[in-house]
């Protein structure tokens, strides 16, 4: 995974979130999903030792549990206005870079099967395809959808 150079994320203010941003961070979850996370859910999250996020105010923000020597990505939004700039690619490529100064060289997430252009970037910056969840994600129209299971590694 290498550093795309624009957008360049200072200008974004890109930042760690803390339990202040809780109302931001719910809000940009529901710009982006059907199912939405209260503020208190993201308190809870971020006041575990283990969790850290990647904040851009009002933009997009990115979820990570660390369970050394992995973490997993909880998740990753980044509101519709804003997509196409490179914003989440280069938010994961500082994730990795954070992660990896701690000693993880491991990150799994999961994504809807559905979701193709979020599976493209995933592969495009080195995730592997791990598994599958069978009817993992609800879905409005009827049968659930599955998760697909990625993983991302260095060598140590």
């Amino acid at each position: 995974m290498s550093a795309k150079q624009t957008p360049n994320l200072m200008l974004y203010n890109l930042r760690l979130a803390n339990v202040d941003d809780a109302d931001d961070l719910s809000a940009i979850r529901s710009a982006c999903f059907d199912s939405a996370w209260t503020p208190e859910t993201f308190t809870n999250m971020l006041r575990d030792d283990k969790n850290f996020c990647l904040l851009i105010p009002d933009t997009a923000y990115a979820l990570v549990q660390k369970i050394p020597p992995e973490a997993e990505l909880i998740t990753i939004a980044v509101v519709p206005a804003a997509r196409r700039r490179g914003i989440a690619e280069n938010m994961l490529i500082r994730t990795w870079q954070e992660l990896q100064q701690h000693g993880i060289h491991t990150l799994h997430l999961e994504v809807n099967e559905r979701l193709a252009a979020a599976r493209q970037l995933y592969e495009k910056l080195g995730f592997q395809t791990t598994g599958r969840r069978n009817g993992y994600y609800p879905n409005k129209a009827g049968s659930p959808d599955d998760a697909i299971l990625m993983k991302l590694e260095t060598p140590l």
